[in-house]
């Protein structure tokens, strides 16, 4: 899968240096990538990208008698197809344009993975607001999230450097919709460690992946800096 995704930037990348469009590096919430874009008309611009993530984050939670750890890993490669819509622009009668800054860029990601692995590491609250590595009474929920290979997202963007000159730097926030999966509670989801808090309460049990699979959504923010050829 990763192979095609690259091998369709590629063939499309071809057309682009031919047509004199945008060169385009972009880092944020889906990783570091490359892409191009072209201006059909004034309101209208399509836009491809391969990006790459691979992060593991984790926060740390504090409750009133046990505290959390939470790590996530997200590693894919993804293939961004989208169209860009300036709601005020237009040609002026030199030929240029004159495009407002604020855009919409909808469209859709295709990914080569779509899964996620959480582990939520637990323990009694300690006084120091750190999680002890070496205490043998540890809980840890894991958690195996499936999401959608292809996903349609909407962003809201704004053009820090106009377009119309060489250079030109934008950055764009939106949401992707991944769906979830499983629809049963307990597959992907089992409990480790010295002490098992979740899995002798049922209401806990049934409760915590289903809270999880209420997130829908993957946040997006992208900066994007490019170059006119």
């Amino acid at each position: 899968m990763k192979q095609l995704l690259i091998i369709i930037l590629l063939s499309i990348s071809a057309t682009a240096f031919a047509q004199s469009n945008t060169i385009q590096v972009k880092v944020g919430s889906t990783g570091l990538g490359i892409g191009y874009q072209k201006q059909f008309k004034p309101k209208l611009a399509g836009s491809i990208a391969l990006s790459y993530l691979n992060i593991s984050p984790s926060i740390f939670l504090k409750g009133g008698t046990i505290q959390h750890r939470i790590k996530g890993t997200a590693k894919f490669t993804q293939l961004e197809l989208a169209a860009k819509w300036y709601p005020s622009a237009k040609a002026t009668s030199y030929g240029a344009t004159n495009r407002d800054r604020f855009y919409l860029k909808g469209g859709l990601l295709i990914r080569d993975n779509g899964k996620y692995n959480i582990t939520s590491d637990y323990q009694k609250v300690r006084n120091d607001n750190q999680f002890d590595n070496t205490d043998p009474a540890i809980g840890k929920l894991n958690f195996h999230l499936v999401t959608n290979s292809i996903q349609p997202f909407l962003t809201l963007g704004f053009e820090l450097i106009n377009s119309e000159k060489r250079w030109c730097a934008s950055i764009d926030a939106g949401l992707s919709y991944h769906g979830t999966s499983p629809t049963v509670p307990f597959v992907n989801y089992y409990e480790t460690g010295i002490v098992k808090r979740y899995e002798p309460n049922f209401n806990n049990w049934v409760r915590v992946p289903r809270l999880i699979r209420l997130v829908k959504v993957y946040p997006l923010l992208n900066f994007t800096i490019g170059r006119k050829f």
